[in-house]
């Protein structure tokens, strides 16, 4: 169970690799293209998991690796986060995504051994991204001999709005899926590549009892 909750803390911060947000001024930038994380880039978030009477406070510190050999052929980056949380042992795992978009195709961990593999990807993203554009996300996840097709609601673009988390105030694009009364929100921040923001929230509950969210506390890049 601690890996578990972990990969998943850890899967949500490098996804891309607060908190008040208000619609972006006009002439600022409309669409954006991928651009690789650059190796030796550092990035500590703030992960809160509500789950009614407990609540879960980590911090995960998230490095682009030097180490950008492919991956089954496929040029691709990694990135290992440590995920800490007061009480626990800290758990590290590696992510693997595709250079050219930045999408998973693999978690493993530190010892180089597979835990899931994501087929084709995981369709994190589909680029160059604007407000208005959609786009689903259909893959398999591959794990212990095991294999599970994933099929999640479709992704949108909603808005460009500023936000501002520890880590500084930002340019983003508001993405948001829903799956009945849950609804998933992140920010995306073109000037870093990565996620600044991340909220998880059940429509049907109150966000101060339920809920997973994220926050970019600092960031330091060569």
């Amino acid at each position: 169970m601690k890996r578990t909750i972990a990969s998943i803390a850890a899967t949500i911060v490098a996804i891309a690799i607060a908190i008040a947000s208000s619609t972006a001024p006009a002439g600022v930038q409309q669409s954006a293209n991928f651009k690789a994380p650059v190796p030796g880039s550092v990035y500590v978030y703030r992960y809160v998991i509500r789950l009614g009477d407990e609540t879960r406070n980590q911090q995960i510190t998230s490095t682009v690796l030097q180490d950008r050999s492919p991956y089954k052929g496929v040029p691709v980056y990694r990135v290992r986060s440590v995920v800490e949380q007061t009480g626990k042992k800290p758990v590290t795992v590696v992510q693997v995504y595709r250079l050219k978009d930045g999408n998973r195709v693999a978690h493993i961990d530190v010892q180089g051994s597979v835990l899931a593999e994501y087929v084709p990807h995981n369709a994190q993203f589909v680029w160059p991204i604007s407000v208005g554009k959609k786009w689903s996300r259909n893959y398999e996840v591959r794990s212990k001999g095991r294999s599970k097709k994933i099929s999640l609601p479709i992704i949108r673009v909603v808005a460009r709005e500023i936000v501002k988390v520890s880590a500084g105030t930002f340019q983003t694009f508001r993405i948001v899926s829903k799956r009945k009364a849950n609804t998933t929100t992140f920010w995306y921040a073109p000037k870093l590549g990565v996620i600044v923001k991340y909220a998880n929230t059940n429509g049907a509950k109150e966000p101060e009892v339920y809920g997973a969210f994220l926050e970019l506390l600092k960031y330091k890049r060569p």
